[in-house]
């Protein structure tokens, strides 16, 4: 894909080319929240509207690719199962253990989903070195939220920082929902108009 994936462009040293070249970019706040908008919609059609419910298992940037207009694209589907495939496979208690019911199973992506959406918008790693003695970007974010939510934004944002510590805070912690994506649109609206340039940002 032309960019590369989104874990790229928010862990990597991305620099510019030609005349700027050797200038390191990121994603502006307006582009994330594009991002976020796109991957919401495709789990909405795997889990809602393509026949059989399709679970993919494995959300995170480094699948989340990247086209030349920086269009998110959804990719590999290694651990993808059918949930009737996989419900098949295991006995009825097994099912319960492991929650493979369509509710549970389409809720392990929207739980991964809202971990992408932490990581677009506070530029930290679930792995990250911060988070030692049980502590996890969940908590990070969710300790943070509502008085002290500009402290764990991304400081590539630094000039987006209100609108961006408005979208963490609006963000489901507890129930991540894919009905969220009418939320991001809102936002993305929000953000359109108070004029936020929607290019890749030199820093």
């Amino acid at each position: 894909m032309a960019n590369g994936s989104l874990d790229d462009w928010l862990h990597q040293d991305k620099r510019l080319a030609g005349p700027d070249q050797g200038q390191r970019q990121h994603l502006t706040l307006i582009q994330r929240l594009n991002i976020a908008i796109d991957v919401t919609s495709a789990l909405d059609y795997l889990h809602l509207n393509c026949g059989t419910p399709l679970v993919h298992r494995d959300i995170k940037p480094s699948n989340i690719l990247l086209d030349d207009e920086f269009v998110a694209h959804v990719s590999e589907f290694g651990l993808a199962k059918f949930i009737q495939e996989a419900t098949q496979s295991l006995s009825s208690s097994q099912n319960n253990k492991y929650g493979m019911g369509r509710e549970s199973s389409t809720y392990g992506d929207v739980y991964s989903y809202g971990i992408l959406l932490l990581e677009l918008f506070t530029g930290k790693r679930p792995t990250d070195d911060v988070f030692t003695n049980g502590r996890c970007i969940h908590t990070f974010a969710k300790m943070a939220i509502p008085e002290r939510v500009m402290e764990i934004v991304d400081p590539k944002l630094e000039k987006e920082w209100r609108p961006a510590g408005l979208l963490v805070n609006s963000t489901q912690l507890e129930t991540p929902s894919l009905g969220f994506d009418y939320s991001l649109k809102e936002m993305a609206h929000w953000i359109s108009d108070q004029s936020l340039n929607s290019e890749v940002v030199p820093t």
